[in-house]
C-alpha cells in the first residue's frame, strides 16, 4: 500500500462516515487520483555522491609539469667580497 495524502481544498464526507480534511493522510492499494499525491515515493538505490577533486597540494618549486623553474637572477655566491 502507498501513502497518499489529500490536497482538496476544502473538507469533504470520506466515504466511511468520516470527515475527509485538507492534508489528510490515508493509504491505498491503487492511485486515488487528483485530489491526492503520492507521499511515499519508490524507493530508488542509493548513487553514491560525486566526489569532489583532491585538492592541489602546494606548489613547491618547479612548474605545473614538475620542471624546475628556470631563473634569470645571478646566483650568489658566499665568502666573496668585493
Amino acid at each position: 500500500m502507498a501513502k497518499y495524502v489529500y490536497e482538496g481544498r476544502a473538507p469533504r464526507d470520506d466515504g466511511d462516515g468520516g470527515l475527509l480534511r485538507p492534508l489528510d493522510e490515508r493509504e491505498f492499494d491503487t492511485d486515488p487520483g487528483a485530489p491526492w499525491r503520492l507521499l511515499d515515493e519508490p524507493e530508488e538505490p542509493e548513487r553514491p555522491a560525486e566526489s569532489p577533486a583532491a585538492p592541489a597540494g602546494p606548489k613547491v618549486g618547479g612548474t605545473a609539469t614538475g620542471a624546475p623553474a628556470s631563473s634569470t637572477a645571478t646566483p650568489r655566491t658566499e665568502g666573496t667580497e668585493g
